[in-house]
């Protein structure tokens, strides 16, 4: 039972009144109605135990009000230490900002007595600058209620200004009444300068790693112009070494040419001294003609300038020949020469001179280095579609350091002083060329000094009897309307638009179907869409040159393997290398590795460009 005061007055009046009733109605009629009065008195006992009852419940909740009371100001005294206490700054301002109360951590932030806080805006705390941020804060307020974490600044007095985060909270009444803001007030001074510290670390760190990358590229650099130091002394010496060749090789001839020719004006011979001198003279020429044909081939084949006259070959018959040619030098030495030709691997497409040069240079060098009573065997063999040409010798061999140079221009692994055989080191370079040029590949073996050395050709072949008789007359040619890239399908990169025409015409001349594109990433586009047969690219273009497509062609195909056409004769879309540049044979060597299958110098010959192209493909 809930008894309040108010109620409790109201009954006790009640109870009075009705008492007064009642014994005023009693004394008035206690002669007539003696009973009443004892009504009366039964009802008075009545209303007397119902005050006392609501009396014991008032005293009750009363006690209980007074226990609330003790426990409310217990929670109160408890809050009041708590934010007396806390470490970080507190302050209960009204809504406008003004401090009603502050802390013991708020007035050693703020540098002011807790007395003399009371009644300041806290705007007087903070910077001029700060000021309109803060009403601006205190006006989004009035929509979240809320602010978790404010940046700012605060002044102190008679400090220096520091970084704070504030946190404030509306207070609101029991009626949802805005009365007042709670606010946490903490110094991150430290935590900015952590921060800062952090970030100088972070930035410290980047800049030693860029600092580290910066001295490895510079490193690198330095090695590489250490290597381009050493290449161009190599180059020096090379080129000094040449010269000195050459000047041996044309003085020594031409020595013995004047000596002869001197002695024979003076008619002082016999004949068969006569003959002999004759026979010097003509033998030393033919050595000069050698000399001088083997210095303008290699000059034609670095200008691009080798004209080739492209028909269908008989491979036997050009071994054959090349023999025929060397056999006065086999035997002058005695060396026996032992042929194994396959028929089967008879028709290639090419210059017929320039093969049998070919292999006639391939015999010439085992002759040179075969000693007396030597050996040199020739195979003619087919592997798959391709003829293989080999040449063994029995002579010195190679050492291992030099077989990787044995094909370079003008390297030779003899000291130019002290030279037990002549030349002038071009033949193999000119192999070499000759060979690639008709698309095939040439490599050199040997176990070592003294135990012999090896060179195998490797060619394309033709290889059924209907392309035998559709190459007798190949382009370009005013007698024959045969196209031999007839439906194949080209896509030719270079930035060059004169370039693009020249090399189109040319290949659709010859029947190819012929796609243009003037970038490395048009032709990815080209080679996703339409797969062509072959690609021919220029080496140098912007953004991205030879290498990077070449390179970004190949991680295609491992992705995709069918965009290899089915016409492919290798087992990567073929690639044709054009440049401009006059490449040393590292950078050749760097151009194949890449991933090209052909390198050709820029300017290049009609027939050498349809003949690399046809080399490169497997013809139906």
């Amino acid at each position: 039972m809930n008894v309040s005061s108010e109620w409790l007055s109201q009954q006790t009046r009640a109870l009075g009144e009705r008492v007064s009733t009642l014994l005023q109605h009693a004394h008035s009629n206690s002669l007539q109605h003696p009973e009443l009065l004892s009504e009366a008195l039964e009802e008075l006992g009545t209303s007397l135990e119902e005050l006392r009852m609501s009396q014991e419940v008032l005293n009750q909740q009363n006690q209980e009000l007074l226990e609330a009371h003790a426990a409310l100001e217990v929670e109160r005294q408890r809050y009041q230490e708590l934010f007396e206490c806390a470490p970080d700054g507190y302050l209960i301002t009204d809504p406008e900002g003004n401090i009603q109360q502050a802390n013991h951590a708020a007035s050693l932030l703020l540098k002011v007595p807790q007395k003399y806080l009371l009644g300041k805006p806290l705007t007087v705390f903070m910077p001029q600058p700060e000021h309109q941020a803060f009403w601006n804060e205190l006006n989004r307020l009035q929509q979240v209620e809320r602010l978790p974490e404010w940046l700012t600044r605060l002044q102190p007095r008679g400090a220096p200004s520091f970084d704070a985060a504030l946190t404030v909270t509306t207070v609101f009444d029991s009626k949802g009444n805005s009365v007042g803001l709670r606010w946490l007030l903490r110094d991150i001074s430290e935590r900015k300068q952590l921060e800062a510290a952090r970030l100088q670390n972070a930035l410290a760190e980047m800049t030693n790693q860029a600092l580290e990358a910066e001295i490895a590229r510079r490193r690198q650099l330095e090695q590489e112009l250490r290597q381009q130091a050493e290449s161009l002394n190599q180059a020096s010496t090379l080129k000094d070494e040449f010269l000195a060749i050459v000047s041996h090789e044309l003085r020594s001839p031409l020595n013995a040419m004047l000596g002869w020719t001197q002695m024979l004006r003076n008619k002082q011979l016999n004949e068969s001294m006569v003959a002999r001198g004759l026979e010097t003279i003509e033998r030393n020429a033919r050595a000069q003609v050698k000399l001088v044909e083997d210095l303008l081939d290699i000059s034609r084949i670095i200008r691009g300038k080798l004209f080739l006259n492209i028909r269908t070959i008989n491979l036997v018959s050009v071994i054959q020949a090349a023999i025929k040619s060397a056999q006065p030098a086999f035997t002058a030495k005695n060396i026996q020469i032992r042929t194994v030709l396959d028929e089967s691997a008879t028709f290639v497409l090419g210059d017929g001179d320039r093969l049998q040069q070919i292999v006639w240079n391939l015999l010439a060098n085992s002759t040179k280095f075969t000693p007396q009573h030597g050996l040199i065997e020739v195979r003619l063999e087919r592997i798959a579609t391709n003829a293989v040409i080999t040449v063994r010798d029995t002579g010195e061999g190679i050492r291992s350091n030099f077989l990787p140079y044995v094909f370079d221009r003008f390297r030779q692994a003899e000291q130019a002083t002290t030279r037990c055989h002549g030349g002038l080191g071009l033949g193999l370079a000119i192999v070499r060329q000759l060979v690639e040029i008709h698309g095939g590949t040439v490599e050199a073996d040997s176990p070592g000094e003294g135990q012999g050395a090896t060179f195998t050709v490797t060619l394309p072949l033709l290889v059924n009897k209907e392309e035998v008789r559709g190459w007798e007359e190949i382009y370009p040619s005013n007698l024959s309307p045969f196209h031999p890239l007839l439906g194949l399908q080209v896509l030719v990169v270079d930035d060059e638009a004169d370039n693009r025409e020249w090399i189109a015409v040319v290949l659709k001349d010859a029947g190819a179907n012929v796609k243009t594109v003037t970038s490395a990433n048009e032709a990815l586009q080209v080679i996703q869409q339409s797969q062509p047969d072959i690609l021919i690219s220029d080496v140098r273009m912007p953004e991205q040159d030879g290498y990077a497509l070449i390179r970004q062609v190949r991680e295609i195909e491992s992705e995709r393997p069918n965009l290899i056409p089915t016409t492919a004769k290798h087992a990567h879309l073929p690639a044709i290398a054009l440049t401009a540049y006059d490449r040393e044979d590292d950078d050749r060597r760097q151009l194949l590795d890449a991933g090209f299958q052909l390198h050709l110098p820029k300017p290049v010959e009609p027939t050498a460009l349809v003949a690399a192209v046809v080399s490169q493909i497997k013809c139906v």
